[in-house]
């Protein structure tokens, strides 16, 4: 039984939409706050904006839901494992600017970014992989039964 793909697009869509406001959000804070998002890579400086944020946040679902899609047409059961890689994917990509950050409370907001991501991503996810609610299966039998 495969999942739809419509269903997973748009779940992932919700989920970007929800992990960029939650990146902005944290990434303000910490503006406001007065951290620098200075980043360091290779010698050369650099600091990440919110267009960053955003753009590095709906890359990583857009790759991320098109994996699901490509992964649930085998069932949502193996979905699982995508949930399992996306949550180690958000803790090991946090590593590049946990190196290159400059400041401590930068480097802190930084993985926070990368860990809501995850969660988001993760979250997204079971909600493709859970059976539809009691409301969805009863419209779905009014609907058959009226077809």
């Amino acid at each position: 039984m495969n999942v739809d793909a419509r269903r997973i697009a748009k779940v992932g869509l919700v989920g970007a939409l929800v992990a960029v406001a939650a990146n902005l959000v944290i990434y303000l804070f910490g503006r406001v706050s007065g951290v620098e998002f200075g980043l360091t890579p290779g010698g050369f400086s650099s600091e990440v904006g919110p267009d960053q944020v955003i753009i590095a946040t709906v890359v990583t679902f857009a790759i991320g839901t098109a994996l699901a899609v490509l992964v649930g047409r085998k069932g949502p059961r193996q979905l699982r494992v995508l949930q399992i890689l996306g949550a180690l994917a958000a803790v090991v990509t946090a590593g590049g600017p946990l190196s290159m950050a400059v400041g401590n409370s930068s480097k802190v907001l930084l993985l926070l970014m990368h860990l809501v991501a995850g969660t988001v991503y993760v979250l997204a996810l079971e909600r493709v992989r859970r059976p539809k609610s009691t409301a969805d299966q009863v419209d779905g039998v009014r609907d058959a039964a009226t077809s």
